[in-house]
C-alpha cells in the first residue's frame, strides 16, 4: 500500500517516531487510547478539508461521481493509516496484517456505504448540496475507531498468531461510530501457551448501547486459550446487523 507523504509527514510532526511503549501506561501496559485519539483528532481537520475540496469540485462539475468516490476512498485510507500509525508508534510499525486490515476496511466502507451514497448523489443531484454531502461524509471520521482498537492490540507482539477479536468498538454495534468502548486492554498474556484475556471496557460516562453492554458482559474478558477463543461469540445480541 502506498503511504502518502502527507500521512508520513503528519505522523512525523506529531512525534510518532516514538517508541511503541510510549503509548502504554507505565507498569500495567494498558494501551493509552487517549494518546491515539488525540492524534486522530489532530488529523481530522486535514481529512475534513480534503473531502470538502473534493466535494466542492463535484458540485462545481469539475469531476464526475466515480472520481469523487475514488478520492474519498483515498482520504479514508489516509485517515485509517494515521490512526493505525499512531497506535503502532510510527508508520514503519505498520505490518502487512494491519495494512491488509486497512484495505479491507476501506473496501467495506466503499461497498456498503460509498457506492450507495454515490448512486444517490447521481440520481438525486438536486437534493444534494455541498453541506449535505459533507455532513454525511464527516460521519466517517468515527469509522476509524475499529482500526485504532486493532492497531493498539497489534502493537503487542505477544498477540501474534492469536485469533482476532470477533468485532471491534463501533463495529456491528447499535451505537456505530458513536461507540466509546475500548477493546485494547490485555492481561494474562502468554504467547507460548496461546493465552490472553482481552477486555471489552465500557465508557462509564457514555450511554452505552445494548450491543456494547452484552459484549461487556460476555467479553469481560474475551478469553483465548490454546490459541482459540473460549468465550461466547455466538450470542445474537453481540452483533447489530
Amino acid at each position: 500500500m502506498n503511504i502518502s507523504n502527507r500521512v508520513r509527514d503528519f505522523v512525523r510532526k506529531l512525534g510518532q517516531g516514538l517508541n511503541i511503549q510510549r503509548l502504554f501506561k507505565r507498569g500495567d501496559k494498558v494501551p493509552d487510547v487517549q494518546t491515539v485519539q488525540q492524534i486522530l483528532a489532530a488529523y481530522e481537520p486535514i481529512f475534513r478539508q480534503t473531502v470538502t475540496d473534493t466535494t466542492t469540485r463535484l458540485i462545481n462539475n469539475e469531476i464526475k461521481t466515480p472520481q469523487w468516490q475514488r478520492e474519498i476512498e483515498r482520504a479514508l485510507t489516509e485517515l485509517y493509516l494515521t490512526a493505525a500509525a499512531g497506535a503502532a508508534g510510527h508508520v514503519g510499525g505498520l505490518d502487512n496484517d494491519m495494512l491488509a486490515e486497512i484495505r479491507r476496511t476501506v473496501k467495506q466502507q466503499s461497498n456498503i456505504y460509498l457506492n450507495r451514497f454515490a448512486t444517490q448523489i447521481d440520481q438525486e443531484r438536486e437534493k444534494w448540496d455541498a453541506d449535505k454531502i459533507l455532513n454525511r461524509l464527516n460521519l466517517y471520521v468515527g469509522s476509524a475507531k475499529p482500526i485504532v482498537s486493532r492497531a493498539l492490540r497489534m502493537a503487542n507482539d505477544g498477540l501474534k498468531g492469536m485469533p482476532a477479536v470477533p468485532a471491534e468498538p463501533g463495529e456491528r454495534t447499535i451505537c456505530k461510530t458513536n461507540c466509546k468502548c475500548n477493546a485494547s486492554r490485555i492481561t494474562n498474556l502468554n504467547p507460548e501457551k496461546g493465552t490472553a484475556d482481552i477486555w471489552w471496557d465500557l465508557d462509564p460516562t457514555a450511554e452505552n448501547c445494548e450491543t456494547c453492554i452484552e459484549r461487556a458482559r460476555l467479553w469481560h474478558p474475551l478469553r483465548i486459550r490454546n490459541w482459540k477463543i473460549v468465550s461466547d461469540i455466538t450470542s445474537p445480541r453481540l452483533y447489530a446487523d
